[in-house]
């Protein structure tokens, strides 16, 4: 009985040590390196995109393309960068076509936009897509879109869900408004930047969308016009037929030659306005909804603040805010925080 279970642990043993041995050759194996064809399968390819793309999008997504405007052919299919189309106008159509088929509708898919800048005015874009901005512009570290983008209503067309990634935007012949979307859902820009060009009036106006996102976006001047930026507003919500509800503007920086965000809409509900860093020569916020949450938010202003209250700088309603606060061109050097601090003395 010793015997055999001695032959037993031996053979046990043996075992072992060549599956081991078969595991090391395995992984040591030239052959077993595949190319990457997922992008967010390298860390810090989109630097700190790399996460959120992961882990938002990985759940539920459905086709990757690719678009290269430097080297792409809108005659080619998008699936790789060998074959990747040339315009970004080209590579929505495609996405949204193949949500579009049938078996789909629940995918999210996947664009990443290389260029150093692209001039183009989009009017179209894709459901339930993130484009994802891999290449950069100059010194920047972006890929360029040049232009005007005006987004119809949905009952045109559904553009529900399009998600933007670290892209730049500039006007393309200074004047007017940068994005204009209306009556779309789930929009989202994520570290964008909104760039004003000489008498741009807008970066991006809203009207009658709902769950739209603005997070760790960036709007300010490139040096051309008024250094502030934009002269009407950084961000403007439209006060419109449809109510606004479930959005977000939050971590953005704002420099503004007008108001920095500009919430005119009045039908609103869990919609929050947090962490921003805004200066402007107008209120730094300025909502006509009084059910907005707003929340850390560190203003200055060219307003005068010296008379403490609405109107001064800001307007919104103090008892859904806390944590805010404000510098204004009257508040000899002091800060004051919005809603003021309750003294208890």
């Amino acid at each position: 009985m010793k015997k055999r279970i001695g032959k037993i642990v031996v053979a046990t043993l043996i075992l072992m040590s060549l599956l081991g041995t078969a595991a090391l050759w395995y992984l040591a194996s030239p052959a077993q390196a595949t190319p990457v064809t997922d992008m967010r399968e390298v860390p810090g390819v989109v630097g700190r995109l790399t996460d959120m793309v992961a882990c938002e999008a990985r759940g539920a997504y459905g086709t990757i393309y690719y678009c290269d405007n430097n080297h792409g052919d809108d005659g080619n299919n998008g699936s790789s960068w060998e074959a990747s189309f040339k315009t970004l106008a080209v590579a929505l159509a495609a996405s949204h076509a193949k949500i579009a088929s049938g078996g789909h509708a629940t995918d999210r898919n996947t664009i990443y936009y290389m260029a150093d800048q692209e001039t183009a005015d989009l009017t179209t874009l894709a459901q339930k897509t993130d484009i994802v901005g891999v290449g950069c512009l100059d010194a920047g570290k972006r890929p360029g879109l040049i232009g005007h983008h005006v987004i119809p209503k949905a009952s045109t067309a559904n553009y529900m869900g399009c998600r933007f990634f670290n892209i730049h935007f500039e006007d393309d012949d200074a004047s007017g408004i940068l994005w204009d979307i209306d009556d779309q859902a789930g929009i989202e820009f994520h570290d964008c930047e909104f760039a004003f060009k000489a008498t741009d009036t807008i970066g991006i106006r809203i009207d009658e969308s709902h769950q739209f996102v603005l997070d760790n976006c960036w709007f300010s001047s490139v040096g051309v016009g008024s250094s502030m930026g934009f002269t009407t507003a950084a961000i403007q919500v439209v006060n419109g037929t449809k109510s606004s509800w479930g959005s977000r503007i939050q971590n953005c920086t704002i420099s503004a030659a007008g108001i920095g965000i500009d919430f005119d809409e009045t039908a609103s509900y869990g919609t929050i306005i947090r962490d921003n860093d805004i200066y402007a020569t107008g209120l730094a916020i300025d909502s006509e909804d009084d059910t907005i949450l707003v929340l850390g938010n560190r203003m200055i202003t060219k307003v005068d603040c010296d008379t403490f209250g609405d109107g001064t700088g800001w307007d919104f309603n103090q008892n859904l805010a806390a944590g805010n606060l404000i510098m204004g061109s009257g508040s000899g050097k002091l800060i004051n925080e919005v809603p003021d601090i309750e003294d208890g003395s």
